[in-house]
């Protein structure tokens, strides 16, 4: 995180592009700390 904004180094516009809309109704996320790490990979 930067801020209020999600960067994620390393990912093409296209990947970027290809990735669902979020959604906030569907509640399928976790929340987390201000100082916590997370990985974010593809899902198969």
């Amino acid at each position: 995180m930067t801020g209020d904004r999600l960067v994620a180094a390393g990912m093409t516009e296209a990947e970027v592009n290809a990735m669902r809309d979020w959604d906030f109704n569907e509640r399928e996320y976790t929340e987390v700390g201000d100082n916590e790490t997370v990985e974010i990979g593809l899902r198969g």
